[in-house]
């Protein structure tokens, strides 16, 4: 297993439990005002250019490159938010969605779903759409967003799953 560790962002490979355990603590067990950022892309260029410029605003990110170890980590950590793109190596966003929206302690995690697909619309389980080429300052505004959705005026997650909370329409 490779594991790279660049500013704050982490990649890690799939079936990286052990090593990600190390890095969750460091990346998400800091201050309460960082939130929290899952990034599930088998591409690492985007991966990597993503967690660069979202470290830079302000979050902790965490990366994977499998919707598998992205749903493993999601419910033994978590985050605030996953960006998630469609197309990955194991599962597309539906089948993720899907599974995320069964796991009790993770269905109220608000998901963008990032895609370069024409045809794919806004899915049950995700917050938001943003088409490839998609600018930082446009994932911003979503991330802001949907993270504000989901916070109560008691600063605690909703009882409801993201598909209730925070939906947002087609960004072109």
């Amino acid at each position: 297993m490779t594991l790279t560790t660049h500013w704050q962002c982490n990649r890690l490979a799939p079936g990286a439990s052990e090593q990600w355990r190390g890095l969750a603590e460091r990346a998400w067990g800091g201050s309460p005002v960082v939130q929290s950022l899952l990034i599930i892309d088998d591409d690492d260029d985007l991966c990597l250019a993503l967690s660069e410029l979202l470290t830079f605003e302000g979050y902790s990110c965490v990366c994977v490159s499998d919707g598998g170890e992205g749903l493993r980590l999601l419910e033994a950590n978590k985050p605030d938010l996953v960006i998630l793109d469609f197309v990955l190596r194991d599962m597309d966003g539906a089948n993720f969605l899907r599974l995320k929206a069964e796991m009790p302690s993770a269905a109220s995690v608000p998901a963008i779903l990032v895609t370069g697909r024409p045809n794919i619309g806004l899915l049950d389980g995700a917050a938001a759409v943003l088409r490839k080429p998609f600018g930082i300052d446009e994932l911003v505004g979503e991330i802001r967003k949907h993270l504000a959705a989901a916070l109560k005026p008691e600063n605690a997650r909703p009882t409801t799953d993201a598909r209730t909370a925070g939906t947002s329409s087609n960004v072109a």
